[in-house]
């Protein structure tokens, strides 16, 4: 296999790999787990969905608008860590890969039609957040295949052997179906507890609307993290037992960092428990928010750990050559730091239009 030098110490391509990849996948599971949420409050059409259903929709074409921005990023440092089995899945699936575009792009026009035609659209408004969904589900499924494709390239390097359709999925993945419902439960948990911290902050001015919302968002929340717990328990079992063992005791630092993620994720689900049936839930949810966040973090740092481990005797990425150079590093910190100006100075102004809607 063919080897590149990678521009900057692994270390540092992993901080901002994990910095970008934390803000993308908040992003995807909202987009995604709200346009189910927004389809499903449609469908019961009762007067207290449509309530919280067109808000939700009116703030979802600037959430894709960023998931889109926050999703190179992380895609850039994939490919400057594993540039040749990168490279090799996608060939393997350039023809999925070039219907993501299409398929964010659908998305995105039919997320600014609901929520520019909300009152026009009628009984349409189910099927196209239904069809959002679809698509995005699609887009995930897609990814989920990539990086199943790239960490089995040591078992079955005979993978890399390009596909001269761009159509070769690889769907007999051990982790591919366990990972696709772990992140799709995932989505779901966390638009539910938007919904949910949502509804608390509903309560002074609408006090039944938003006791009904929070109670609506944590039950979504709490079902859709104890099915996302079974997935990830599935996850585990298909992983490569040999990988597995740096979070079951064979290193300290990893078995701690999953033992944290175990006890968060069960506290955030009895906080959410807590919340839906507390006279003020505002502080459980808070601390669900928080503890959900960090679980995110933890997935990644996890994930990418454990990716590493099974690739090892494959490819060493801590061995790999560095060609580090000073000037355009700095370079990318000042357009860096432009970009994250330019990003704040973005959500202050949308969030200045979406309180005018």
């Amino acid at each position: 296999m063919t080897k590149f030098p990678l521009p900057a110490p692994t270390g540092l391509i992993s901080f901002f790999l994990y910095l970008t990849l934390f803000f993308h996948l908040i992003l995807v599971n909202l987009v995604l787990g709200s346009s189910l949420l927004i389809a499903i409050y449609l469908f019961k059409g009762k007067e207290k969905h449509l309530n919280i259903a067109k808000p939700m929709a009116n703030r979802l074409p600037y959430f894709m608008a960023f998931l889109i921005t926050f999703g190179v990023a992380p895609l850039l440092f994939i490919q400057a860590i594993y540039p040749s089995l990168f490279y090799n899945s996608i060939i393997n699936f350039s023809v999925p890969t070039f219907l993501i575009l299409f398929a964010l792009f659908i998305s995105y026009i039919l997320l600014y039609i609901g929520s520019k035609k909300w009152d026009l659209l009628k009984f349409s408004k189910k099927i196209l957040y239904f069809l959002v969904t679809v698509l995005l589900l699609f887009v995930m499924f897609v990814f989920n295949n990539i990086m199943s494709f790239i960490e089995d390239a040591k078992e079955i390097p005979s993978l890399f052997l390009n596909s001269k359709y761009g159509f070769n999925f690889y769907f007999s993945s051990p982790t591919l179906l366990a990972r696709f419902f772990h992140f799709f439960f995932s989505s779901v948990a966390l638009s539910g507890l938007w919904v949910a911290i949502w509804g608390v902050m509903r309560l002074n001015k609408e006090p039944e609307q938003g006791r009904w919302q929070y109670r609506s968002g944590a039950t979504y929340f709490s079902s859709s993290t104890i099915l996302v717990m079974f997935t990830g328990i599935w996850w585990l079992l298909v992983i490569p037992h040999e990988s597995a063992k740096i979070i079951f005791g064979k290193s300290f630092v990893y078995t701690t960092i999953f033992a944290l993620l175990i006890v968060s994720s069960i506290l955030s689900l009895v906080f959410a428990l807590l919340g839906m049936n507390s006279i003020k839930p505002s502080m459980f949810l808070r601390i669900t928010g928080l503890l959900t966040a960090f679980n995110v973090f933890v997935m990644i740092i996890l994930r990418d750990a454990l990716r590493e481990k099974q690739l090892k005797d494959f490819i060493d990425i801590s061995k790999s050559e560095v060609n580090f150079k000073f000037y355009s590093f700095l370079l990318f910190i000042l357009f860096l730091v432009f970009g994250i100006y330019a990003i704040v100075d973005t959500i202050k102004r949308v969030g200045k239009e979406i309180r005018k809607q």
